[in-house]
C-alpha cells in the first residue's frame, strides 16, 4: 500500500485546523444582524476569505511539492511522534525498503534499529557541522548509504538516506592502493604498520612473532633475466608466504626484494612459525627445475619472537639481526630469537 504524500497529510492537517474557523465564520455571517452595513460584512468575509485561500494554494502545490520530493536524489522519510510513517519518497523506499514500517521514535534508537535490520557493518560517525547523527551502513546487498536523522518540530523526525556507494568504494580504493604492494598484492610498509598498530587480535595476545624473509641473489638474477621474470618470482613468493601464513596479521612487501610478516602466539615458543619459514624455502626449491631463474636465488629468514608490541621498529630490528645471522651461515636458512626480556 502507497503510504500517504508529505503534502497530502499537511493538507488534512491545515483543513483539520481550518475547517471550525471557516465553519463558525459561515455561521456568524449568517447570524449577523440585519442592520450590520454592507461594509462590515464585506471586510469580514474578505479577512475570513484568505483561510479559504490557504487551503486552495496546499491543495493546488501538493502535486508540484510530492514532484520535487520524488526527484531528488536522498530518501526521504517523515515519522510522527508515535513512530508512524507520514511520507517516503521513491528512493527511500528503494534505498532501504519497506522494513521500517514503525521505527522507533527517537534517534538512538532508531540507529540501532536500521543497524539491525539493514545492515553488514556500520559505522556511528560524530555528528556533523549539522548537529544531526550520522550513520554508514553497509547493506546485504553491498551498497553504502548515509543515514541522517534530524529532529524536527511537534516531537517528529525526519530519515534522510542517501546513497553514499560510489564514494566509499573511491575512498576504499584509494586506501588500498596507499597500503598495498601493486604488483603483489599483499600490503605495503604503511599497510604492515598500519596493521600492527590497529590490530586488537594482535594486542590482545601475549606474545607476537615477526619473520623478515629476503631473497638471497634476487638482484642479479633479476639483472640476468630480465623484470618480468624477476616479478613472477615476487609474485609466486606472495602466493607461497600466503599459503603458509593465513592467520598471521600482515604479510607484506617491504622492498624490492625483501618481506615481512606479524603475527599473534599464545606462547614464547611459537610453534609451528620456524617449520613454516623453513617449508617456504623447501617450496622455492621446489622451482628449481621450472626455470633457469629459480636455480640463481634463495631466502634467507630471520624471527623474533616477543612480548613486547607496542615497537614495530624495534622488533624489526632484532628479526633484521636474525636475518643477517642466516645469511653469514651461509644463505637459505632460518634464524629464529626469542626476546626474554
Amino acid at each position: 500500500m502507497r503510504k500517504p504524500s508529505l503534502p497530502q497529510a499537511m493538507c488534512e492537517n491545515i483543513n483539520q485546523s481550518l475547517s471550525p474557523r471557516l465553519l463558525s465564520r459561515n455561521q456568524l455571517i449568517l447570524q449577523m444582524d440585519k442592520n450590520s452595513s454592507a461594509a462590515q460584512r464585506d471586510k469580514y468575509q474578505d479577512r475570513n476569505g484568505a483561510l479559504d485561500r490557504l487551503v486552495l494554494l496546499a491543495a493546488q502545490n501538493q502535486a508540484s511539492f510530492e514532484l520535487i520530493l520524488e526527484n531528488i536524489t536522498q530518501g526521504v522519510s517523515l515519522n510522527d511522534a508515535n513512530g508512524q510513517i507520514v511520507y517516503q519518497n521513491q528512493v527511500f523506499r528503494d534505498l532501504l525498503g519497506d522494513i521500517i514500517e514503525t521505527p522507533p521514535r527517537n534517534e538512538q534508537e532508531t540507529l540501532g534499529f536500521l543497524k539491525d535490520h539493514l545492515a553488514e557493518k556500520s559505522d556511528l560517525e560524530p555528528a556533523g557541522t549539522d548537529g544531526h547523527a550520522h550513520l554508514l551502513l553497509e547493506l546485504p546487498n553491498k551498497r553504502a548509504v548515509e543515514v541522517r536523522l534530524i529532529e524536527i518540530q511537534g516531537n517528529m523526525f525526519l530519515i534522510v538516506a542517501e546513497d553514499k556507494t560510489n564514494e566509499v568504494r573511491l575512498k576504499q580504493d584509494l586506501i588500498l592502493k596507499a597500503f598495498t604492494d601493486p604488483l603483489t598484492g599483499l600490503d605495503n610498509r604503511r599497510g604492515l604498520k598500519r596493521k600492527f598498530s590497529e590490530s586488537r587480535d594482535l594486542k590482545a595476545s601475549p606474545f607476537l612473532w615477526l619473520a623478515i624473509f629476503d631473497l638471497d641473489h634476487f638482484k642479479k638474477a633479476n639483472d640476468t633475466y630480465g623484470h618480468e621474470a624477476g616479478d613472477e618470482i615476487l609474485i609466486k613468493i606472495a602466493e607461497i608466504l600466503n599459503t603458509r601464513f593465513q592467520n598471521a596479521i600482515s604479510i607484506a612487501r617491504i622492498g624490492g626484494d625483501e618481506f615481512a610478516i606479524v603475527g599473534k602466539s599464545a606462547t614464547i615458543e611459537a610453534p609451528n612459525i620456524y617449520s613454516n619459514a623453513k617449508a617456504v624455502i623447501t617450496n622455492m626449491k621446489q622451482h628449481a627445475g621450472t626455470s633457469e631463474i629459480w636455480n640463481e636465488i634463495g631466502m634467507s629468514i630471520g624471527i623474533i619472537v616477543s612480548p613486547h608490541k607496542d615497537d614495530l621498529g624495534s622488533i624489526m630490528r632484532q628479526a633484521d639481526e636474525n636475518l643477517y645471522k642466516a645469511k653469514s651461515l651461509g644463505r637459505g636458512t632460518v634464524v629464529m630469537g626469542r626476546d626474554l626480556q
